[in-house]
């Protein structure tokens, strides 16, 4: 199945990844879900031309460059603004969640970047549960590992996280 193919078909679930992610952050943004998405297909067109194995992987490779649109649009608000507020953003129950609304995305984008350097495949974990909202099973499949894998994964990931954003 061609990329095309694979994405009008995965279309409508990652544009609720999309409208979740918009959502959770919780951040007035000028661009909407379907925007979104179609920067997701743009930016993966552009790029190397991934071809995913299956439908977890694909979300899992859709939710990276996901997280990398919204990096860029928190970027580019932030250089407008020449500053911004840092929020506390904390691990919780499966998901990541800050004491407030809102969080700063550049903040846990600073984060990731970190635990990618340290421990990819946790990163992947973390990518593939928080911004594709993926199950375990779903992100054991996508990166080829066991179930028991990921869990431990993303306990360790959560724990790193919570230290590193500077957590209680």
């Amino acid at each position: 199945m061609s990329f095309k193919e694979q994405f009008e078909q995965l279309y409508q679930d990652i544009k609720r990844i999309a409208r979740t992610r918009m959502r959770d952050d919780g951040q007035a943004r000028a661009v909407r879900p379907t925007s979104l998405v179609h920067a997701v297909y743009l930016r993966w067109q552009k790029g190397k031309k991934v071809e995913a194995a299956s439908r977890e992987e694909f979300l899992g490779i859709a939710a990276h460059i996901m997280r990398e649109v919204l990096v860029d649009q928190a970027r580019a608000a932030n250089a407008i603004k020449r500053g911004g507020r840092v929020r506390r953003v904390l691990l919780e129950d499966d998901h990541l969640v800050e004491s407030r609304p809102q969080f700063d995305i550049l903040v846990l984008d600073e984060a990731l970047q970190r635990l990618k350097e340290l421990h990819e495949r946790q990163y992947r974990v973390v990518v593939m549960t928080f911004f594709a909202g993926m199950t375990q099973p779903e992100v054991a499949r996508a990166i080829g590992v066991s179930e028991r894998t990921v869990r431990n994964d993303w306990v360790s990931a959560q724990a790193w996280m919570h230290a590193e954003l500077g957590g209680s």
